[in-house]
């Protein structure tokens, strides 16, 4: 009897190694894609909590009034002079440091600028800076 010839089933080895190489690049581009992901995300919670601890600041300042505050003439947050608002810890141990600076704006009536910066280090030790600022004055009603 004779023997009818097989056909070919299943798969070459080089189909394989092909497909095998087209997965390992599709999911290197997820991974690196859920990495950054999670990167951005990280640094969203973080400057939302320097605003969280700078709206905190602000409100504080903003309710002590004209009575309360002090201008500081000549502070800058880089040159100094600047007033301490705290230190606030995250609950992964970062440090988030607080300062306010009080400018009279020198407007006919009493006008006050009130800065306050938010300083921390993110994930990769980089120093990140998120600035507030609001004006309290006692302008007369123009309505």
């Amino acid at each position: 009897m004779k023997r009818r010839p097989v056909p070919n089933r299943g798969v070459s080895l080089v189909e394989v190694l092909i497909a095998s190489a087209v997965l390992i690049i599709g999911l290197t581009g997820i991974t690196a894609m859920l990495m950054r992901g999670s990167v951005t995300g990280r640094n969203g919670q973080q400057t939302m909590l320097a605003a969280h601890y700078a709206n905190q600041t602000m409100d504080e300042l903003t309710s002590m009034g004209f009575n309360g505050l002090t201008p500081m003439p000549g502070a800058s947050f880089d040159g100094g002079g600047a007033a301490d608002g705290g230190i606030f810890t995250d609950g992964s141990e970062r440090r988030y440091a607080v300062q306010y600076i009080v400018t009279d704006t020198g407007a006919a009536w009493p006008t006050y600028r009130i800065d306050v910066e938010t300083t921390w280090r993110d994930g990769n030790g980089q120093a990140k800076r998120f600035l507030q600022s609001t004006t309290l004055s006692r302008a007369p009603d123009a309505g």
